[in-house]
């Protein structure tokens, strides 16, 4: 059972027991326990009866119990079966709007939205309401750099996806971002992938003033070691 999938079940073990220190959180720590034993029918049973319990929750109540199973889920890498649509749609996203509608002046139950549902919007509203927020900033900046590598990832066919003034206008934003970071320290990673993309679209910008054969070949004659990415395509008679 714990093949390509451990981290997703020894997650779901790891949750059980977190949850299980709450009597509140019985079940969701059966549903867990019951899903990382591979049975799965009788684990949504155990979930079901956790949300038909969350339902009677008063609104204080459901604003802590929300903000502990998000906590407990972030900080348990791997674990893709345990946020289900029915645990989201009947607990998770009415508790965070209750909350939100409840205490306007809370950015807490806006945060956990912005990080489930990858919301630019949102994301730019908790940013704004704390700077210091790393993991907020982190997202943003990735968004950013996506947007980049989806404009670039065809480059080693000369193919730019988009346009050249969007992708410089996202590098920018995300060069920014780790710039105004408190401790940039903590986004070296994203800092070094945002270097590389900046090299990149001012190599491209260089090749097509004067393109001379292809622009790996273009690159390589200068010492450019990219890592480009594989394309495959699939034809009408593929399988």
């Amino acid at each position: 059972m714990y093949y390509w999938n451990k981290d997703n079940f020894e997650g779901l073990a790891s949750l059980a027991a977190g949850l299980a220190a709450r009597k509140d959180f019985a079940h969701l720590a059966e549903y867990c326990r019951l899903r990382e034993a591979g049975l799965r029918r009788e684990a949504f049973a155990a979930l079901n009866t956790f949300l038909a319990c969350a339902d009677t929750w008063e609104s204080k109540k459901s604003q802590d119990a929300v903000n502990a199973v998000l906590t407990l889920y972030y900080r348990t890498p791997g674990c893709h079966q345990f946020l289900t649509q029915p645990l989201l749609n009947r607990f998770v996203y009415p508790a965070l709007q209750r909350w939100s509608e409840d205490n306007p002046e809370s950015i807490a139950p806006v945060r956990w939205l912005a990080i489930l549902r990858r919301d630019p919007e949102l994301l730019g509203r908790v940013l704004v309401a704390d700077p210091t927020d790393v993991a907020i900033r982190r997202m943003v900046i990735e968004r950013h750099l996506s947007s980049v590598d989806y404009a670039t990832h065809h480059l080693n066919e000369g193919l730019f996806i988009g346009e050249l003034d969007e992708a410089l206008e996202d590098l920018a934003r995300a060069t920014d971002l780790i710039g105004g970071a408190a401790d940039r320290e903590l986004l070296s990673d994203l800092d070094r992938e945002a270097q590389q993309y900046g090299q990149m679209l001012f190599d491209w910008q260089a090749y097509k003033a004067r393109p001379i054969g292809s622009f790996p070949e273009w690159c390589a004659a200068r010492g450019r070691d990219y890592h480009w990415s594989i394309a495959v395509y699939y034809g009408e008679g593929a399988t």
